[in-house]
This record gives C-alpha cells, structure tokens and sequence, in this order.
C-alpha cells in the first residue's frame, strides 16, 4: 500500500522564502500548499487538515501567533513551526508556550526544518499509535473485569448450590428438577439412583434409560470405573473430587461428592454436572486478552508504566527499561517516590502525579533521572483506567523529549546571541545611514558634474565637426585637382590633413555617440529586422581590410532563425567595432568567425577570433571609456578607446548584455544578446 504524503502548510507572505520552503519540502516527498495570507491560511485549515503548518510570525493580515492558536484548535495533533526574521528570546518562549513545536529564524536551514518536520510527524504517528494502544488496553482490560466478574457469580452460585446440597437432603429433594446443573444421586457401586432433568437434557436420554446404569458407562463410555473417574478417587480420598472434560461439543465440570451413614462408611455420592462450555469460551477469551494486553504493552515504541490501585508499580515494558535503565524485576511493587523522580524535583513531580492519578495528565513534561544518574526529559501522557465507575489501575506513556529540550536550550541561546548581534547591526546600520545620506549627496554632486560633462562635449563635438567637415572637405578638393596639380610631396602632406581630420572626426563622433547615450537622449529605431542580411552585407564591406591581412570571415547562422527586436544602425555600429577590433588584434592569415543561435527569447551573436587574446586584467577595463590596451602586433593607427564603451551601452539600451571570454595568446569571444521579435513586420 503507498502511503499518503504528510501535507504541510507554508505561510509566508515573502514570495521567494515561500517558493524556496515549498521546494525543500518537496524535494524529500511532502506534499507543500504555499499561502501568501493568514486569512487564506485560516481557510485552508478548516476545509482539509494538514499534519504541519510553518508559519511566518509577521504577516501583513494575521499575526503568526494567531494562526498558531486557530491551528491548535482546528486539530490539536498538527505540529506548528514558526518562523521570523526578527528573532527575540520573548517571541521564541511565547510562541513555544502556545504550542509551537519549534522555532527558526529566517533564513531557515534546509537540514533543520526537514530534521524537524521528519521529528514532528513521527511523533503525530507514535502519538496516535499509543492513543489507539491505549484504547485498545482500556477495552480489553474492560472485558477482562467483566468476564471476571462473571466467573466469580458463576463460581460464587455453584458453591451456594453444592452447599445447599450438602446441609439439607430434604431441600435438595424439593429443588432437585430446578437445579440448572445436572445432578444425580451414586449408589456405592456408581449406579444412578436418581437425576435431574438438568442431566437428561445434557445427556439427551429419557429418565428411565438414565435410571440404574453406571456413571462410568455414561460419561466415559466404559461399564466399569475407571482410576481417572471422580468417583473412583473420591472412594479413595473420601473427599470430593473433581474432573474436567470434554463431551461432543461441549466441556463439562464433574464433581463427586461422598455420601456417608452415621458411622462414616460411603454409601455413595452426589453426582454434579456443569455445563461449563460457555464459562471456557470466555476463559479462553480473557486468556487470549491478557495475551494481547501483554504483547501490546511489550512491544509498544512508546516506555509504558501501569500502577495498581494503591500506586504501586504492576509493570513497565521494555521501552520503559531500556530508557530508565531500571528492569520490572527491580521496581515491580515499588511505590510513589519512584527511582527515576530526581530529588531537586521531587515535590513538584509528586504534585504532578497525584493530580494526574486523578485526572489524567496530557503533554507534561518532566525531568528524570537514569539508573546510571544521567538526567533526561520525557513527555508524559496518561490516564486512570476506569471499568464500570471503580479505578482499577493508572496507564502512562513517555515520550524522550530530551533531544528537543537541548534543542529549545539551544535555540535561547541562539536567541540570546542574535539579540546582541541584532543590536550591533542595528548601530552598524545607523553608520551605514549616515554613509549612505554621504553618498547621495555625493552621487547628487557627480550627477550634476556628469550632466555638466555631457552637454559640454556634446556642445564642443558639435562645434568641432563644422571646421573639420571643412578641412576635410577641402582637401578632398585640393588632392582631386579643383585647385590645380600638386607634386608628391604636397599630395602625401595633403593625404596626411585628410587622414587625421578624418580620425579626429571619427573620434568626435564617437564622444558624441557617447555623451548622447549618458545624457540619454540617444533614440533607438526598434524594428524586426533580420540578421543574416545585415552580416552578409557587413562581411562584403569588410573583405578588402580582411583579404589585405590574409584573414578568412566565416558566418555561422542557426537555421530558421527568427528577427530580432533592434535598431538596425546600431546594431551594424556594434558589429563593425567587434569585427575591426578582432582583424587588428589577429595576426596575418588569421581565422575570425561570427556565430548567431537562439537561446530561449534571446538571439546570441558571438564575434570570435584566433588572436592574442586579452589578458584577465585588461578583460575588467576594455569597456571603459578611454581605455586600450596593449598589442604586440603591428597594427593601423588609430582607435579612440571608446569603441566597447559605445556598443556595451548600445547593447544595453536593447536589453542586452555584451561581455568577452578570452585567454591570452588563445583568442577572445565577443558576445552580445538581442530580445527575438514576437510578431510584426520584418526588415531586411
């Protein structure tokens, strides 16, 4: 048969700590019902049970506290752990003097909270277990005094009736046919001289075939005496005698009692009959009682003290041995104190037992000592057996709780620790106030200065461009001949101008790239837009620098590939810097791939190379503005420092990260994400 799993109730009103409960809870086989609200929680427990509820003892509707009182009486068995994130000796004692089973504080170790809900249920099932057990035993011992009581009427009626017989022959005549045994008067050779119609009904013969024959012949079947029969031995013993046996179906109790003359000389006997077949039934039925009773009481997980009457021990089973280190031989008949009472306790525990002799105790908890002195803590439940209105006998269970009481010292201890840490962070938190107020005010100031910044350099590229865009110009004019032929060293200083004027708006426009994108007012174009086209097109433009290193591009594009969600400009930006930077930072003959997948919503592009690589320090600088590192190759003049910065933010502003893996003299990876388009209109 499977068994059910235990369900437990997690109350808790922060979402991550609910989720992650849940799943510890889970992941060792309980079934877990998460509640952000007490009310919900209230509910809950009154619809369908649950064998634990972990409950925090701060929500925002319902205090912990409360759920825990509600829970103890909807179902007094379930088993109620508090949690908090603000710990105090105050909440821990109070919540635990409610009925909480333990106590954590947040966040909660997965091995604590599953050791104490394993703890928890095992002992709801050995709870229940020795309620059932205790039930059990009172509706045995029940008919065990009941069939007692019924045996000694029996007996107490025979023995009346048999003496009756014996006072007076002349009331034995007169009653003789109303005697519900079946009776017979013996000559001295056993032959009946007379019987009752008790004994013709037993015997389903007639009066007249009974009359004049032998006992022997009746009841054994044999014409002459035997040595067993009663009648034999009792003519020896002169006494009477008694035989049990058994007749077709039936058990039968034959007594033999001598009849003498006045002189002593046995004339013959009365001879009783007892239909005692039912009175064997219930023998066997309390036999096979007091069996059970004995197993159960022996094999039972629980350590079990039964006290008679006048509290003296009758029996402690082996749990109860083995956790006290006393055996039954050494404390049967024993009275109150008791050896395990330790002396320091005495008083209360006598208190405490003398009022539960009477009314029973639940849950009480008390301080024993071994036989070897070692001190333990038990958990006691118990009650008076009452049969019939009378006391007959007092039942106790333990429950080791020792384990518990160190963990309950353990926790105050805990508590009382975290108080004064508590205290520290709360001074340490103050300092950080202050710090933290610092640091606006300082983050107010760079704010301020970075705004200042930007504008200036957004006002200054914008400046600088217009006279560039004129140098430039002209000098394009002047080297296509509008001004007249030059010789070769006025065309090398001509093609010198334009060369660095070129750079230097190219690096005015990148600052302007990124002063825009501080001050936020760079505007993305978001279109769908397909990837595969924008690479092929940027791989024919750069197959001149690529060929002229004698380097190969390779494109790798995941199949079926949806678009991406992206501003097409900038995105080309970012793929044209990874791509010059790659073909610089990789020797002549070189090998540079760029590779595009899907990974779940995103599109992953990795620009990848068989260069020098970068080393793990300069991997942490590469993006900031300004920063180059570096290289042993000989390279082309040029390069601002701000091509990574530009598209690290540009990436960004899509949603997206960008970040390198690189070993140095192995080659760098390049990657950036983009968020897939969902739906719409796809652009080449």
């Amino acid at each position: 048969m499977t068994s059910v799993p235990a369900t437990i109730l997690v109350v808790e009103d922060a979402t991550g700590e609910r989720i992650t409960l849940c799943g510890i809870l889970e992941e060792v086989g309980y079934r877990a019902i998460g509640l952000e609200k007490g009310a919900d929680a209230l509910k809950a427990m009154k619809k369908a049970p649950f064998d634990v509820v972990i409950v925090d003892i701060k929500l925002p509707d319902v205090s912990g506290l409360d759920i825990l009182e509600m829970a103890r009486e909807i179902n007094p068995d379930v088993a109620v752990v508090i949690t908090t994130g603000y710990a105090s000796v105050e909440t821990a004692v109070d919540a635990v003097n409610q009925g909480a089973y333990a106590y954590f504080v947040k966040p909660v170790n997965p091995d604590e909270i599953k050791n104490t809900i394993a703890n928890a249920l095992k002992q709801q099932r050995l709870a229940l277990e020795n309620k059932k057990l205790v039930e059990r035993l009172q509706r045995s011992s029940k008919l065990l005094f009941e069939t007692n009581e019924q045996l000694q009427n029996d007996i107490a009626e025979r023995k009346r009736i048999e003496e009756a017989l014996r006072l007076s022959a002349q009331q034995w005549r007169t009653t003789f046919d109303a005697i519900g045994d079946a009776v017979c008067l013996l000559d001295d050779d056993a032959k009946i001289v007379r019987c009752n119609k008790a004994m013709t009904d037993l015997l389903g013969m007639s009066y007249s075939d009974i009359h004049g024959r032998n006992c022997c012949e009746l009841i054994h079947d044999r014409k002459e005496p035997v040595q067993r029969c009663p009648f034999v031995r009792m003519k020896k013993s002169r006494r009477r005698e008694t035989q049990t046996l058994s007749l077709g179906n039936k058990w039968l109790e034959i007594a033999v009692d001598p009849l003498a003359d006045e002189k002593g000389n046995i004339t013959g006997a009365v001879h009783i009959i007892a239909d005692i077949t039912e009175r064997r039934r219930w023998e066997e039925v309390l036999r096979q009682s007091e069996e059970m009773s004995s197993t159960l009481l022996k094999n039972a997980p629980y350590p079990l003290l039964v006290l008679n009457v006048d509290n003296s021990i009758k029996y402690v089973n082996p749990a109860l041995e083995e956790l006290s280190g006393f055996s039954l031989s050494e404390v049967i008949g024993m009275k109150a104190p008791y050896p395990w009472w330790t002396k320091e306790t005495w008083n209360k525990t006598s208190q405490d037992f003398h009022k539960a002799l009477n009314e029973g105790a639940i849950g009480k908890e008390e301080l024993f000592q071994k036989k070897n002195s070692e001190r333990f803590w038990v958990n006691i439940n118990a009650t008076p057996v009452i049969i019939d209105g009378e006391y007959k006998y007092y039942l106790a269970n333990w429950v080791d709780i020792t384990e518990r009481k160190r963990m309950e010292q353990e926790l105050k201890e805990k508590s009382e620790l975290l108080e004064v840490k508590n205290e520290e962070l709360q001074a340490q938190s103050r300092e950080l106030m202050i710090q933290e107020q610092a640091l606006v005010e300082k983050t107010r100031e760079l704010e301020v200065a970075s705004k200042a910044k930007s504008e200036f350099l957004a006002h200054m590229s914008h400046e600088l461009r217009t006279p560039l865009n004129v140098i430039i110009g002209f000098s394009e004019l002047m080297l296509d001949g509008a001004v007249g032929d030059f010789n070769e060293e006025h065309k090398q200083c001509l093609n010198d101008i334009l060369g660095s004027g070129q750079r230097l708006l190219s690096l005015i426009n990148d600052i302007l790239d990124l002063s825009k994108i501080e001050a936020g007012k760079m505007e993305l174009r978001m279109r769908n837009i397909t990837l595969q086209n924008t690479l092929e097109t940027l791989k024919n433009e750069m197959i001149p620098i690529i060929n002229r290193r004698k380097q190969n591009l390779e494109l790798i594009i995941q199949a079926e590939l949806p678009p991406v969600r992206a501003d097409k400009d900038k995105i080309r930006q970012v793929l044209i810097n990874l791509l010059s930077n790659a073909t610089k930072f990789t020797p002549d003959g070189g090998h540079l791939r760029v590779e595009v997948v899907r990974e779940d919503r995103w599109c992953r592009v990795s620009v990848i190379d068989d260069g020098i690589g970068i080393r793990k320090k300069d991997q942490k600088i590469i993006f900031q503005p300004f920063r180059q590192i570096d290289s042993p190759l000989p390279r082309e003049a040029g390069g601002t420092g701000l091509g990574l910065a530009i598209a690290k933010q540009i990436i960004e502003k899509h949603s997206g990260q960008l970040w390198v893996n690189s070993e140095y003299g192995k080659g760098s990876q390049f990657h950036f994400t983009l968020p897939l388009a969902m739906s719409g209109t796809v652009y080449p």
